[in-house]
């Protein structure tokens, strides 16, 4: 008899036993799936907070736009940002008022520095306001990373490495008619970049490509190269391919020729000059005090 009580006592303490295991892997498995869900959380607040700033971020993009406020902004997102309502795309004049830097036109800018020191203020919405000797002027950032060092530049002797060029050398230019002429150097600029500095790389149907900065302006108005995409035509050719790459060399640069417009060749692809504004501002502003 007491036989059979030890084994029915044994037989319930297994149980327990088993049963206490049983809770304490529910508890487990419980817990793991609470941790799981607090993970689960903790990493969407993470991913919400990242698609928050990447909202809260505006780019440099140059393309002007005027709000309800009759302020100008860099592009959409500026304004956005501003919580004014975009009126229309580009700049109105008549809403110029020398007292409000928001109201002046929004120049793009390239200063070589080791020409001159300018009064730079950054006004916080993507722009920032100059002033050169007695010239004042708002504009981009300063941004002179323009083109590889093997890039060939079209002239009267035949093609030349950026690089190589030199104030007082002849390159050709195209006129605002539309003419093919020789004229000599202005500007020749050096500037320093990053190891990982980004350029983008265009090919067109006709077999040209051209490596340069997205932000580099074209031979059409208020365009730089980065707007142009595939299947767009550039200077006569459809652009077939386009994508960004690494330039691993120290410098980038560009040139100024002399003339109406600031166009040369590179690869045989017209290009504008990033040193262009830069001339006609100090020498012709027309913004400012001096508008």
């Amino acid at each position: 008899m007491n036989r059979y009580l030890f084994i029915i006592s044994v037989f319930i303490l297994n149980s327990l036993d088993d049963h206490a295991t049983i809770a304490q892997m529910d508890l487990a498995i419980c817990g793991n799936q609470f941790q799981k869900m607090e993970n689960g959380f903790n990493e969407l607040y993470v991913k919400q907070e990242r698609n928050h700033q990447k909202k809260e971020e505006c780019n440099y993009d140059y393309k002007p736009v005027t709000g309800n406020n009759n302020r100008c902004y860099l592009n959409k997102c500026w304004a956005k940002k501003s919580n004014v309502r975009v009126k229309h795309q580009g700049y109105d004049s008549s809403n110029f008022v020398y007292n409000d830097f928001y109201t002046w036109p929004i120049e793009r800018v390239c200063i070589p520095l080791y020409k001159v020191m300018p009064v730079i203020t950054n006004l916080n919405d993507g722009t920032f306001y100059y002033k050169i000797e007695d010239k004042e002027f708002r504009g981009t950032q300063n941004n002179c990373k323009c083109l590889p060092e093997f890039a060939k530049v079209s002239c009267p002797r035949g093609v030349v490495n950026i690089n190589e060029l030199n104030t007082g050398d002849t390159v050709w230019t195209k006129s605002k008619d539309g003419k093919k002429i020789a004229v000599p150097v202005l500007i020749a600029n050096k500037v320093a970049v990053s190891d990982a500095h980004l350029m983008v790389h265009i090919d067109l149907a006709d077999g040209r490509n051209l490596q340069v900065t997205t932000g580099h302006p074209s031979f059409v108005n208020d365009k730089s190269i980065g707007d142009f995409e595939i299947g767009d035509y550039y200077d006569g050719s459809k652009i077939i391919d386009k994508y960004e790459m690494i330039y691993s060399e120290k410098f980038t640069y560009d040139i100024l020729p002399e003339g109406e417009t600031g166009f040369y060749w590179i690869n045989g692809i017209l290009l504008g000059s990033t040193l262009y504004n830069y001339n006609s501002l100090v020498n012709n502003i027309n913004c400012g005090k001096n508008k």
